[in-house]
């Protein structure tokens, strides 16, 4: 049986005819263990659900139920429960990704490697940034953002500085290809403090420290590391 791709809003008026079928999505989604109403409304409620589901199965976290989607929650798999962290003097973290709302990584690559270093040292990484449709502001234009390879985060209980240095620490074992690792430090034309971490296909890893200032201006000298 076939669905309509459903979004945000539907149900309500003007688009009532869609009611059976988020009635249909609201009980697929209890059925694979997931709290949410079961009144025919594509609200806000019903929204941050979806994510979830998409999240936990690995799908980009748009909110939007189209065949993908779909087809996850026909499979009628209950959503597993996370196992429990190996003991660890890393963050006192739980080892989980929290994705802020309305953040996504489309990256999957990029996504399981974020959670194996969260299983690895026992952290919770907080994903505040992730794809964006264009340059911010001071962004370079070729940034990994902007094709969904890209995430900013940072740790509960440890300092970016710590991190980013642990990190480079166990490179060899978590990072030893294909990803740039950068410390964005305080005062720096990023937005902010915070960790980046990039995916990039086919180069050697990079680990680039922006925490130390050059010059009273504030211009910063990244440290480049490469295996």
């Amino acid at each position: 049986m076939s669905h309509p791709t459903l979004r945000l809003s539907d149900g309500f008026p003007p688009r009532e005819h869609l009611r059976g079928e988020v009635k249909e999505l609201q009980r697929l989604l209890a059925r694979a263990g997931y709290s949410v109403a079961s009144d025919g409304l594509f609200g806000e409620g019903t929204l941050k659900v979806v994510k979830k589901f998409q999240l936990a199965r690995g799908l980009s976290p748009d909110g939007v139920v189209g065949p993908a989607t779909w087809k996850a929650l026909s499979s009628g798999k209950p959503v597993a429960s996370p196992p429990p962290p190996p003991p660890s003097s890393g963050g006192g973290g739980t080892g989980r990704v929290i994705y802020s709302p309305g953040v996504a990584v489309s990256s999957s690559t990029l996504r399981k490697k974020l959670r194996a270093i969260a299983k690895f040292f026992g952290w919770t990484i907080t994903v505040h940034h992730g794809n964006r449709s264009s340059s911010v502001q001071g962004g370079s234009p070729t940034s990994l953002h902007l094709s969904g390879r890209a995430a900013d985060f940072h740790i509960k209980s440890v300092t970016d500085q710590r991190a980013f240095r642990k990190l480079v620490f166990h490179r060899k074992k978590l990072i030893p290809k294909e990803y740039e690792l950068i410390w964005h430090g305080t005062g720096t034309h990023t937005g902010g403090p915070h960790l980046h971490m990039g995916h990039q296909p086919g180069q050697a890893s990079e680990y680039l420290e922006e925490g130390t200032p050059a010059s009273p201006g504030g211009v910063y000298s990244p440290t480049k590391l490469r295996n």
